[in-house]
């Protein structure tokens, strides 16, 4: 991916100031349609990005998602989940992959503080590692979480993919509403020292969207 990966913008988006240079601005309708193809699994990958929450509170939104989650197509998402009840607040990166209903599915979350995840900069990475059938899901440079997927099917018939929500049977839900910035996705297992040179701000590979009307735009 030395050359970036080309979206296409849909609905309303803006570009501004983020955490490094400029920022995609999503409003919870809007979204980037990346190709299918977009995720090397079942080798290994990486996803990385900085992301400022606007989300309403207990609602669920997806950062990036690939297939449609259902029986018969298996896919990988990452999103997040603010929760403010009686007994407090508490946020949620949740994260998934497989087929639905066979083995190796799975869907998960991992607690985090409210105040990390609400209106303020965190960074979130999503690693899997091919060779050790390990998905592993870093904030801010720490290691949070890991589940081993042996046996589960990932991305071997994916048919769509969306950064901002999640696209399935032509419709579009749980859209991200805030600020993401130096989004990439690279075709192998991050360490855990490049994992926080990445969160620097000293990316490798950018993801590229194609600004409506407009020129190609590095975040």
């Amino acid at each position: 991916f030395e050359d970036g990966i080309n979206g296409e913008d849909v609905g309303n988006i803006e570009f501004v100031n983020g955490k490094f240079g400029k920022a995609l601005k999503l409003d919870g309708s809007s979204y980037v349609k990346l190709p299918c193809d977009i995720l090397p699994a079942p080798e290994s990958f990486t996803i990385s990005m900085w992301v400022y929450n606007q989300t309403a509170d207990n609602a669920l939104a997806r950062l990036l998602s690939t297939g449609v989650f259902g029986p018969d197509t298996p896919g990988v998402t990452l999103g997040i989940h603010t929760n403010v009840t009686a007994a407090g607040n508490w946020g949620d990166i949740t994260y998934g992959a497989g087929r639905e209903g066979l083995e190796g599915y799975f869907d998960f979350s991992w607690a985090v503080d409210y105040n990390v995840v609400h209106e303020n900069w965190f960074h979130v990475v999503l690693v899997c590692d091919a060779a050790e059938s390990l998905i592993m899901v870093y904030v801010d440079g720490e290691e949070k979480d890991r589940i081993t997927y042996a046996g589960c099917d990932i991305v071997s018939k994916m048919e769509v993919c969306a950064l901002g929500g999640h696209l399935q049977d032509g419709e579009f839900y749980e859209g991200f509403t805030g600020l993401l910035d130096d989004v990439a996705i690279f075709d192998r297992a991050l360490t855990p020292m490049e994992v926080v040179q990445v969160g620097s701000g000293k990316l490798l590979n950018t993801v590229k969207f194609e600004s409506n009307g407009g020129s190609p735009v590095a975040l």
